[in-house]
């Protein structure tokens, strides 16, 4: 659809200051033929210096209508085709029994379940593993891990990783496997642990008050020898 008007911005007032009423008012229909025709007689005023920047302003207005009209008329040709396919639906129905008409729309609603609960990454739900089959792989890593608790633990949080489904039960079988071996390493068991060392030697006996008077009243002797002996 084209554009049936020109665009003023108001900074023409201050752009055309310049220009009197005549030169002013000749700008202003050359840029509306300009506009509906594309087309225009030279200026050979004044107001020709402003030609070229009307006319790029102009461009870029019509630019921007014919980006803005094409959008909405892509919006109502999909509006038109949707409400035409819901007529059309509603026209095969209404000449349907009513029995095939239940059956169609309990058709439509399981393909919308359907598209709604498949999951949206594959393998998302993994199978689920019975005892035998992960003691087969415990076996086969030669791990520590109970199968039978693996199976009940998993079991009772409905093989989920929090609040996701478990993708892959032997991935979560060696992050456990991993799990008691750091708890294993952090948490000796009381048989291993080594006891704590005394800092006394046990052939020493603990000093008292009066073997330390003791050793003073040697250590003052034996000054005293020391000093008679010098003299």
């Amino acid at each position: 659809m084209a554009r049936n008007y020109v665009a003023l911005p108001h900074e023409y007032r201050r752009t055309m200051e310049c220009l009197s009423d005549a030169e002013f008012g000749r700008l202003i229909r050359w840029l509306l033929d300009y506009s509906a025709t594309g087309k225009s007689a030279p200026l050979s005023g004044r107001e020709s210096i402003l030609c070229s920047t009307v006319q790029l302003r102009e461009d870029q207005f019509q630019a921007s209508f014919e980006e803005v009209d094409k959008s909405r008329s892509e919006h109502a040709r999909k509006a038109a085709t949707s409400r035409w396919n819901a007529s059309a639906d509603a026209q095969a129905c209404s000449g349907m029994p009513e029995h095939a008409r239940d059956a169609k729309t309990k058709e439509k609603t399981k393909d919308k379940t359907k598209t709604k609960t498949l999951p949206s990454i594959e393998g998302e739900y993994c199978p689920r593993p019975t005892v035998e089959e992960v003691a087969s792989y415990a076996r086969e890593r030669n791990s520590s891990v109970d199968p039978e608790r693996f199976v009940d633990y998993y079991a009772s949080r409905g093989w989920k990783i929090g609040t996701s489904p478990m993708e892959d039960w032997k991935a979560a079988f060696r992050n456990w496997e991993r799990e008691e071996k750091t708890r294993s390493v952090s948490s000796p068991s009381p048989q291993k642990a080594t006891a704590p060392v005394d800092r006394w030697d046990c052939s020493t006996p603990y000093p008292t008050v009066e073997n330390v008077r003791t050793l003073e009243r040697l250590e003052m002797l034996r000054r005293q020898m020391n000093a008679q002996s010098s003299a």
